[in-house]
């Protein structure tokens, strides 16, 4: 009983699940294991997450945004004596702090932090680098 697996999930589909995300072989294995042109399908892949990442986050703080406002509101009303509207928008604000939070751990699982998609990107262009002696145009411009 205490040794029993909590989970069911096998080994084996755990670990063809680990082995086929890329990004997590390329920080623990580096970038030396891999082609140019993986290495190019992976830049641009990183390039998507980060917009993607980018997305969401900016999504994440107008939610967050919209929880002071609620809140903000609530007060107002309270000094107003409506009462009904000033319950209402509390809860509104409660329920768009616990989405805020809710997001934006779930945003912390799926991609990490925004550090961590700059350091995988680096890695990829640091390595390219080094193979062709340069990197071909970033398709993307910085923010």
């Amino acid at each position: 009983m205490i040794f029993q697996r909590k989970n069911s999930e096998s080994a084996l589909d755990r670990l063809e699940r680990e082995c086929n995300d890329d990004f997590r072989l390329l920080d623990e294995l580096g970038p030396s294991h891999f082609g140019v042109e993986h290495l190019l399908e992976l830049r641009e892949r990183s390039f998507a997450r980060i917009d993607q990442f980018l997305r969401r986050q900016k999504f994440i703080m107008m939610l967050g945004g919209t929880a002071a406002a609620w809140i903000f509101m609530a007060f107002i009303a309270k000094l107003m004596n409506y009462i009904w509207l000033s319950f209402a928008s509390f809860g509104l604000g409660a329920l768009s702090i616990m989405a805020f939070l809710a997001l934006l751990l779930l945003q912390q699982k799926q991609f990490g932090t925004k550090g961590d998609l700059d350091y995988i990107q680096r890695i990829i262009e640091d390595e390219l680098k080094r193979r062709v002696g340069r990197v071909p145009q970033n398709p993307r411009p910085k923010r």
